[in-house]
């Protein structure tokens, strides 16, 4: 089973790649794009979609280990 740090862990790994994807995206479109198509708006809702989506696996895993 696993333990609660390990979920930690699973959950900060996956915000954090996020993260990582969403700030990528962002300086590509600073970058290289002149229509900015990457707005701070849609990085908020995109990043709270990642942390419902970490926590409901989290869940999921635990529940399925019960």
């Amino acid at each position: 089973m696993p333990s609660a740090g390990l979920l930690l862990l699973v959950i900060t790994s996956a915000i954090g790649y996020g993260a990582i994807g969403e700030i990528a995206v962002l300086l590509v479109d600073y970058c290289f794009s002149s229509e900015r198509v990457a707005d701070f708006g849609n990085i908020c809702k995109n990043m709270t979609a990642n942390l419902c989506g970490a926590l409901l696996t989290s869940v999921l895993i635990k529940l399925r280990n019960l």
